[in-house]
Parts: C-alpha cells; sequence; structure tokens
C-alpha cells in the first residue's frame, strides 16, 4: 500500500467491518448507490475529500484515524 488512497480504501473496508455494517448500510448512509459505494471500497474511484470525511461520520471515526496504515488482522 503506497498511497493515501489506498490506505484509506483499506481503513474503511476494516472499520466498516468492524462495526458490522454492510456495504449496503453503508452505500444508505452515504445516499449513494451500492456500486458507487463499492468503486470507493475498491479503489476504482477517486475518494474526494468531503466523502472521506462523510465516511468517517458514519464510521465513528477522524480522518486521521483513516489515513493511518494499518495491518492486516
Amino acid at each position: 500500500m503506497s498511497t493515501l488512497q489506498n490506505v484509506a480504501n483499506f481503513n474503511i473496508r476494516k472499520l466498516r467491518k468492524e462495526k458490522k455494517l454492510s456495504r449496503e448500510d453503508m452505500a444508505h448512509h452515504l445516499d449513494i448507490s451500492l456500486e458507487a459505494y463499492r468503486k470507493i471500497e475498491n479503489g476504482t474511484t477517486n475518494l474526494s475529500l468531503d466523502r472521506l470525511e462523510q465516511i468517517c461520520e458514519v464510521l465513528e471515526t477522524d480522518i486521521f484515524r483513516m489515513l493511518t496504515p494499518r495491518t492486516e488482522t
């Protein structure tokens, strides 16, 4: 994982699973389609700062934690 985008994508998926939220739940909370949310997690779309802030609110975390590299556990 070399870019902040990759770090954010990994952390979004990890935190979503820790919170026991489905991709559908996230899409609903963000008021976007499931496909649009999948693209965020898969890194096939650029993540805006505004959208990252919205995701942080849903996952009850801050942007600094979201952009901090973590290990897979």
